[in-house]
């Protein structure tokens, strides 16, 4: 089967075209065919269908809507025709063979029989999935409690007198993703160096700190105002 004006123009290109004796073709592919683009009717059959999106999927012809599932047994989504899962490494569990739709012999009033093809609706027989209408509330959504105010700002790790060791604990608190500061203090005429981790606005996170500050490897570590 192919186009009236296909055919016409392959007669008229192939008309007294050989090989001459002692040449053979120079390709070898479709482009010398002479029955390129024809076609049969199961290959145009299984060009028109196509899966639904539906659960169960079902295989439908796009052009008249009907269930066609029947006639390609074995067929698998997402391929549309036998070659497809074969080509695929799929294996086809039939023949792999498209069976025609049955038929029915219908003897009319006036005596007359007649066959009809007996063919299912995708489009009336499928169920069809009902609406959910969204239900939307008119009530405020709960106000999320406050947090809680931190008891104290600060998370005092260590007073160091020599201050490079208090620069490495400043590091390392760092390192590990706490908000480390270092400051300068008296006592009994001596200099040392702080270093606390903070400030910290809620309680949670004054307790996450400082069991943070615990895990860095600071177990004496205390809240500071």
């Amino acid at each position: 089967m192919a186009p009236k004006h296909v055919y016409e123009r392959q007669i008229s290109s192939t008309r007294g075209v050989f090989v001459p004796e002692g040449y053979q073709p120079v390709w070898e592919d479709d482009r010398l065919n002479p029955q390129r683009a024809h076609q049969t009717f199961a290959g145009k059959a299984q060009m028109e269908v196509a899966w639904t999106k539906t659960v169960p999927r079902r295989l439908i012809d796009r052009w008249t809507g009907r269930e066609v599932t029947h006639k390609y047994p074995g067929l698998q989504y997402p391929y549309t025709s036998f070659e497809q899962q074969r080509a695929a490494g799929v294996i086809v569990a039939t023949r792999g063979e498209m069976v025609p739709d049955p038929i029915t012999v219908v003897r009319s009033r006036d005596g007359r029989v007649r066959s009809v093809k007996r063919t299912r609706n995708v489009t009336s027989d499928a169920p069809r999935a009902e609406a959910v209408k969204p239900t939307i509330s008119t009530r405020s959504a709960a106000p999320k409690p406050a947090a809680k105010a931190a008891s104290h700002r600060y998370v005092q790790v260590g007073i160091f007198s020599k201050p490079g060791l208090a620069r490495s604990a400043a590091q390392r608190l760092a390192n590990a993703g706490l908000p480390a500061r270092m400051g300068k203090t008296t006592h009994n005429g001596q200099s040392y160096t702080s270093v606390v981790v903070g400030p910290f606005g809620t309680q949670s996170q004054l307790q996450s700190g400082m069991q943070a500050v615990r895990r860095a490897g600071y177990p004496n570590a205390y809240y500071r105002k």
